[in-house]
């Protein structure tokens, strides 16, 4: 999980996003300056620039490959916020955030004492938000990309 996590830092290390839904929003605004917590933020410019020198197809665990520059191409934000502070209030705050009504879970993997849970905002059947949370490693995460229309199947390939 880490790898995702340091593949999409080190592919997007550009600070400027602001489009995501408003409980995400107002959720990143508590974390964000706090210390124990890295948050990065990318913009749909940096996304744009990316998908125009982007051809690559990367391959994932399960053999699939991931067109890295249609991904790219959709996205207009992204978040992450990798919390150091073993406190259960970002857990906390995370549960009351995709229990508000707005998440649907795509999916949960647990692995040892590690859980990753997958989850999407639809709107007029198109996914606007793809959000992922890991708890239980050695840093506790959240991720929130944002798009008029996401291929969640193609963000999923991403290793």
């Amino acid at each position: 999980m880490k790898r995702i996590i340091l593949m999409l830092v080190l592919l997007f290390s550009y600070s400027a996003a602001f489009a995501q839904t408003e409980s995400f929003r107002e959720f990143s605004g508590k974390y964000s300056g706090r210390d124990g917590y890295t948050m990065i933020e990318m913009s749909g410019e940096m996304f744009k620039a990316m998908g125009n020198n982007l051809s690559v197809q990367q391959v994932g665990e399960n053999g699939e490959a991931a067109d890295l520059s249609r991904v790219v191409s959709q996205m207009k934000n992204m978040v992450i916020i990798v919390s150091e502070d073993r406190s259960e209030t970002f857990g906390q705050d995370v549960t009351e955030m995709v229990n508000s009504g707005k998440y649907k879970l795509l999916a949960t993997i647990n692995e040892g004492t590690q859980t990753s849970r997958f989850y999407s905002i639809s709107k007029g059947g198109k996914t606007v938000e793809f959000l992922m949370t890991v708890f239980g490693g050695d840093d506790n995460v959240i991720m929130s990309i944002t798009g008029d229309n996401l291929d969640v199947s193609q963000i999923t390939r991403m290793k």
